[in-house]
């Protein structure tokens, strides 16, 4: 079963690495047709086609921030006792690639279920990065990003029509299928193609800070599952995907804001890489 779930991820990973090493494009229109076309309708199908529980979605909102916030307050006592501090290493520690990499472990470790509820917990780490992560960066209000951000309007619509139990007309249903199942393929390339564009500058720091990223989200994660005795797929959807490696925002941002961003390069690189390793662990306890 490990096998089966990280085999697929490191094949089309190596594909969209291989072709940034042989041909430069422009990426971004990719990153917009994921988050505005595909990743909306993927989200309804999913939780209105696995009939995710409210309570579950709450906990999962719950428990992500719960994490998020937790490694912030962490990390922002460390920086206090030790002296460091660096705005963009900060970021890359509190925010998991719990998108790109998150959503096809979801799916291949837990199946359309979990790729639901890794789906919450994505909209959660979208909202938190555009406002509590550009605020970390930049001190600066960006609410206003989150009113621009499709996932959320997916998120409530879901919610909608499953509690009040509205059907979506079948062919409107497979339509939004279709185009949301080019997400994971697609993520996934675009995550290798990120890579070949990232480089070590700084080993030390960004194998320490990658080595955090991992453990603290999983260390957390399992401290408010134990609290809140969660069991079954919303345990396993919460602790993976606080585990993830660092998060390609993260990266974008402290270029945008010029915060270490050579410390944050080498921690998404170094974190992508260990968790192609310890990934397929958690998947084998879990489960």
């Amino acid at each position: 079963m490990v096998i089966d779930v990280i085999l697929p991820l490191i094949l089309i990973i190596g594909l969209g690495f291989f072709l940034g090493k042989i041909k430069r494009v422009d990426i971004n229109p990719f990153v917009d047709f994921l988050l505005y076309v595909t990743i909306p309708p993927l989200i309804v199908t999913s939780l209105v086609g696995s009939a995710t529980q409210l309570s579950n979605i709450v906990v999962i909102i719950a428990g992500a921030c719960f994490v998020m916030l937790s490694i912030w307050v962490l990390v922002s006592i460390f920086y206090r006792i030790s002296g460091f501090n660096s705005r963009g290493v900060k970021l890359s520690l509190i925010f998991g690639n719990t998108g790109h990499m998150g959503l096809p472990v979801a799916l291949f470790a837990f199946g359309s279920v979990g790729l639901a509820e890794a789906l919450v917990y994505n909209m959660v780490t979208s909202v938190l990065i555009y406002t509590v992560g550009i605020y970390i960066v930049s001190s600066r209000d960006s609410f206003k990003e989150v009113a621009k951000m499709p996932q959320l309007y997916a998120i409530l619509l879901s919610v909608i029509l499953v509690y009040f139990n509205i059907r979506i007309p079948d062919v409107l249903f497979s339509t939004m299928d279709i185009v949301g199942k080019a997400t994971i393929p697609l993520a996934l390339i675009i995550l290798g193609y990120k890579l070949t564009e990232v480089k070590i500058t700084t080993f030390r720091i960004g194998l320490i800070s990658s080595i955090a990223r991992i453990l603290g989200g999983l260390a957390v994660s399992l401290l408010f599952v134990y609290l809140l005795g969660i069991s079954g797929v919303t345990k396993s959807t919460i602790i993976l995907q606080s585990a993830m490696p660092s998060a390609l925002m993260s990266l974008l941002l402290a270029q945008k804001f010029r915060a270490d961003p050579d410390y944050v390069a080498s921690t998404v690189f170094l974190s992508t890489l260990i968790s192609l390793f310890a990934i397929p662990l958690i998947v084998y306890f879990l489960a």
